[in-house]
């Protein structure tokens, strides 16, 4: 079975300096040669210098020059793995009395083809939904930094049915391994309980109906998500410190915590003595997946497979040995790789005090709606016509042996809709394609948003516009990707209504395509991709 694996990882005061090339080719080594990761969830990314003061403002462009380096190591690494990043905005208002920071999400998109690929690696990975900053519905407080999330897509194998989940990345405020409000208005253990008032993680508080006399019961403030959910990061807060029980006791109950437990705490970072080699000083880092719940069954599920990856113990092993180190050689060497690699607040060296976590799942069909994105042929880029038109194969798939005659019908009845009597059907539909389609040609890009700006405007009229719709029909009829907006004309000229579904959030929302018609047909989407679906 298809496995994805997921690193979490706090790269102190990343971008506060600049790190050096040969830092971002470390960190590089130990994401793709000594990891094989396919997601990785990178917190603490640094805000810059010339950032806004707002919740959810974009990071100074020399931070965004510095992740756009270490992709570009990522990449001469791993070329086959195709790695992207996406970058949130930042999690904290310049208000706070504590840091403010951002998450980064890097991801192999064809994590099967890469060589640097763990067993079983899933063969797509797609963005769905780019990170954004959770926050507190109704204007409500959060105690310190936000987490951020983003939706990603996975596929087990070449026409499996594509898994939608929510990657949530946290970095919690400090005082760690701390309940009560401090001076910043915040508290590790605080914003731990506070983590249920958010709708994408969802769950329970605990309620004093004591008036103060220590007698509290759980109360339900969000219903659990209805996406398969991971929720990992910097928790700032041991699993094996006092209270632990109740700082985590709505994520033990709903999420499964795949590095440390209460039962078996893993260290993830260094102490900052340097004197003592090989010394673990907190278990803070952790991941956590969605439990079934209700009517939800999960389609990823742990692989009882995780750890931490000791970067500076791993090097003083193999400088130790090579030096030929007579006595004690790890501890020996681990000074020298402790100095070179353990990074301070704002250190001009170094690549982190934290560990690299990592957790495998396993990728199922799960349950409720994600269980019901079918397996829809994408042969010929046909896969919208597959997903309306489409039976069962003898494998499971939705095929349409139709496929490209009605690509030729589609493209016929389109090019005909320019007619002017017909063109306003479509001509909201065209023109978003267009400017989608144009963006680097901008003279062309020009025309279609003033067209779609003003819909009086006749674009016969325009000199370019016989151009623009040759160069629009001819890769349709070519055999390339359909968009959403095309999707819709298709539900125009077959008479029915398209149920258009995607991940939104914490929930499947349904977008209804040329709605009221008499027939309808479900479909889901994802990036280019249509599937056949069937709502729960």
């Amino acid at each position: 079975m298809a496995t994805l694996k997921i690193v979490s990882w706090n790269l102190r005061t990343f971008g506060d300096p600049i790190p050096p090339d040969v830092v971002l080719r470390q960190i590089a080594e130990i994401l793709i040669t000594h990891l094989q990761a396919d997601i990785v969830c990178l917190q603490e990314i640094q805000a810059g210098v010339t950032t806004s003061g707002t919740i959810g403002s974009t990071v100074s462009p020399e931070i965004t020059g510095a992740l756009d380096a270490l992709l570009a190591k990522l990449r001469a690494l791993d070329p086959a793995g195709a790695w992207v990043y996406r970058l949130s905005g930042l999690n904290n208002s310049s208000r706070s009395k504590s840091m403010r920071d951002a998450y980064a999400y890097f991801f192999k998109t064809t994590p099967a083809a890469s060589p640097h690929a763990h067993s079983d690696a899933p063969a797509q990975l797609a963005e769905l939904q780019s990170p954004s900053i959770l926050r507190v519905e109704s204007g409500g407080q959060f105690p310190g930094r936000r987490p951020g999330l983003a939706t990603f897509e996975v596929t087990a194998s070449a026409n499996a049915p594509p898994v939608p989940f929510n990657l949530i990345s946290w970095h919690a405020a400090t005082p760690c391994n701390t309940i009560g409000k401090a001076k910043n208005g915040s508290s590790s253990g605080r914003a731990l309980m506070a983590l249920a008032k958010l709708r994408d993680i969802g769950g329970d508080l605990r309620k004093d109906i004591s008036g103060g006399h220590g007698i509290t019961v759980l109360e339900r403030v969000n219903p659990l998500p209805d996406i398969d959910t991971i929720f990992l990061g910097d928790c700032n807060y041991n699993m094996a410190a006092s209270r632990a029980d109740i700082v985590y006791e709505n994520l033990t109950t709903h999420y499964q915590p795949c590095v440390s437990t209460f039962d078996h705490v893993v260290t993830t970072t260094y102490s900052a003595d340097p004197t003592k080699p090989l010394t673990g000083s907190s278990s803070y880092d952790n991941i956590f997946v969605l439990r079934a719940h209700d009517s939800f069954a999960p389609a990823l599920q742990f692989a009882n497979q995780s750890g931490a990856f000791d970067f500076i113990r791993f090097q003083a092993e193999q400088l130790g040995g090579a030096a030929e180190i007579k006595y004690f050689a790890t501890e020996a060497a681990w000074y020298v790789c402790y100095i070179d690699q353990y990074k301070r607040q704002h250190a001009e060296y170094g690549i982190s005090d934290h560990f690299p976590v990592w957790a495998e799942f396993t990728i199922g069909a799960g349950s409720t709606a994600s269980r019901n994105i079918h397996a829809t042929s994408g042969a010929d880029n046909n896969c919208l016509f597959h997903a309306v038109f489409g039976a069962l194969d003898d494998n499971g798939i939705y095929v349409d042996p139709q496929a490209a005659a009605h690509r030729t019908t589609f493209a016929n009845q389109l090019e005909a809709s320019f007619a002017p009597t017909q063109f306003d059907t479509i001509r909201a539909n065209v023109l978003s394609v267009m400017i989608e389609q144009y963006q680097d040609m901008p003279a062309w890009l020009a025309v279609a948003q003033n067209l779609l700006s003003n819909p009086l405007l006749d674009p016969t009229t325009v000199p370019e516009w016989p151009a623009m719709v040759a160069q629009y029909l001819a890769p349709i009829r070519s055999g390339r990707m359909l968009f959403v907006h095309e999707a819709e004309i298709l539900a125009q000229q077959q008479s029915v209504t398209l149920n258009l579904w995607r991940a939104d959030g914490g929930s499947y929302q349904m977008l209804p395509l040329n709605p009221g018609q008499a027939q309808s047909r479900d479909i889901y989407h994802c990036a280019l991709h249509f599937f056949r679906y069937t709502p729960t």
